[in-house]
């Protein structure tokens, strides 16, 4: 029982402190504004779909039928929206405004990582509790570091993604960023989708490996890069 409250209190404030831990170590002006932003919008959302949404969702047998539905909902849709309306309401230049990604996401995944494990999921066992909110954390980060790393590169702004040599044949290639930031956003759906249909532990916790040590990868590039300047 007291394993089971911890992991509840786990999966409501691990994004939380994850926050004001991003906060903490990075002082850009925009940082802070932009975890409100976040924040109200997550607000906003959760409270309109448990007043107008359909509730907990029966997945179908086939491991497609569980994937899509969790990867629409819980990263292409929000990570999508998010994306568009920071892009297009905030008013600073495209890298100001593609470095508030992270905290803007992070500020809307505060509220609806838990809404989305108590108001959405069939059940609350470790993998919900636990895992989950792990994982939606490493795919918000992932996602997050991916696009700013993309955008910098290509902008030539920034030497986060250069070999030691300074030249642009190092470990962090635009494909190998692309390829982290597409397995950070697809591991969470595919892991649940796994452990869900009843798949072993060494499938799901292997394909959660992945989506994390992909994070870890990206975020290391990114701190290089930062330092580098």
């Amino acid at each position: 029982m007291l394993c089971y409250c911890i992991m509840w209190l786990f999966a409501v404030f691990f994004v939380p402190i994850m926050v004001v831990l991003y906060l903490l170590t990075h002082q850009g002006a925009v940082n802070r504004p932009a975890v409100v932003v976040g924040f109200f919008l997550g607000a906003f959302f959760c409270v309109f779909a448990i007043l107008f949404g359909s509730g907990y969702r029966t997945y179908p047998a086939s491991l497609i039928g569980i994937f899509s539905p969790i990867f629409l909902y819980e990263v292409l849709l929000p990570l999508g929206v998010l994306t568009v309306i920071t892009m297009v309401f905030f008013k600073d230049e495209l890298l100001v405004r593609v470095g508030a990604l992270m905290p803007v996401f992070l500020g809307f995944f505060c509220l609806y990582i838990p809404f989305r494990i108590f108001f959405r999921s069939e059940t609350l066992s470790g993998f919900t509790l636990f895992l989950k909110p792990v994982l939606l954390f490493c795919c918000v980060a992932g996602v997050a570091c991916a696009i700013k790393l993309l955008v910098d590169y290509f902008a030539h702004r920034k030497p986060a993604m250069q070999g030691q040599d300074g030249n642009k044949n190092g470990c962090a290639l635009p494909a190998v960023v692309g390829a982290c930031g597409l397995a950070s956003a697809v591991v969470p759906a595919l892991a649940e989708a796994l452990w869900y249909s009843g798949a072993s532990f060494v499938l799901w916790g292997g394909v959660g490996a992945v989506g994390v040590c992909s994070t870890v990868l990206l975020l290391a590039c990114s701190h290089r890069g930062m330092t580098s300047n």
